[in-house]
């Protein structure tokens, strides 16, 4: 009996080493795809251009979408999303008035004087986990639409045209 358990535990370790590497190596496939630590549900606590900690309004059955605005390019930023807003204000009100819109500063105070401008909320800084999700999607030319429960609900891809990209975050809300 005593000669077979050696191999045979022998066998079950390399096994294990196997299998371990295999789950190892997906993972490491998946943090290289940007996809480890993408939080399905947010914790959105922010800081608004006064100062104040922030948290959206998920009452009501609201959508939250978070942006990234561009210090480098702030001014049209805030004119693509201000058109954004009211484009998603007049094609459908009853839907459009349940989108909170977040944008979050990629040098974090600095967008703070132009928050009169805007027609949404500019937030220098998020939680880090929420912080990274947002960079990850702002490479990939993306917003984060997340539900009333805070719950991801899908990626947006960011266009060039205000219309159209306020009819792809209707369609995403509904």
């Amino acid at each position: 009996m005593r000669p077979i358990r050696t191999p045979l535990c022998l066998a079950m370790l390399l096994l294990s080493g196997a299998r371990l590497a295999f789950l190892g190596a997906k993972e490491l496939q998946r943090y290289r795809k940007g996809n480890v630590l993408t939080s399905k549900v947010g914790s959105f606590i922010g800081i608004d251009a006064q100062g104040k900690e922030k948290t959206p309004d998920f009452e009501h059955n609201a959508h939250v979408l978070f942006f990234v605005v561009h210090h480098t390019r702030i001014h049209s930023d805030i004119q693509f999303w201000n058109h954004v807003i009211s484009s998603t204000s007049q094609s459908r009100p009853q839907v459009g008035r349940h989108v909170q819109y977040w944008g979050i500063c990629d040098c974090g105070a600095e967008c703070n004087p132009y928050q009169p401008e805007a027609d949404f909320i500019i937030i220098g800084y998020l939680e880090p986990v929420e912080m990274r999700n947002l960079a990850y999607a702002d490479e990939k030319d993306e917003a984060l639409l997340y539900d009333h429960h805070g719950v991801l609900h899908t990626h947006i891809d960011l266009g060039v045209d205000p219309a159209a990209q306020a009819n792809l975050i209707l369609q995403s809300a509904n």
